[in-house]
């Protein structure tokens, strides 16, 4: 029994080493620069169950960069339950090309208002967190 605690705790030790490189942003600031490419999660409208947003990648480079968006998810923090995020791609990644920016218009299905619960948007190791820092 000691030893499948042990494991069990090794293991959840190990999982939250491998997500420390996440980075974070609350709703007073959803912009994270990395890697060459500034993204920006803006632009916000609710109309009925449908959240429409913004998502913005901007290449500040002299290259072109492929950015691979691959399950893109809102997550409802009351429950640990994950929406797909539909940003209208073709593929799971965009070419930005050097020194330009791309603009995605993104749209979720979410039970609740954004105003009303709190949601975060994530993809990669990036966490839009919808709400304000508390």
């Amino acid at each position: 029994m000691k030893k499948l605690l042990s494991l069990l705790l090794l293991t959840i030790l190990l999982s939250g080493c491998s997500r420390s490189n996440l980075i974070v942003k609350y709703q007073d600031d959803l912009k994270i620069e990395q890697d060459g490419i500034i993204y920006l999660v803006d632009s916000f409208y609710e109309g009925g169950s449908n959240l429409t947003f913004r998502l913005a990648l901007e290449n500040i480079t002299d290259e072109d960069i492929l950015v691979p968006l691959e399950s893109l998810t809102i997550i409802r923090l009351s429950n640990g339950v994950g929406y797909p995020v539909n940003c209208r791609l073709f593929d799971d990644n965009t070419n930005v090309i050097a020194n330009s920016k791309v603009n995605l218009s993104c749209v979720v299905v979410l039970p609740t208002s954004i105003e009303d619960e709190h949601y975060k948007f994530i993809f990669d190791r990036f966490v839009f967190n919808l709400f304000e820092k508390e």
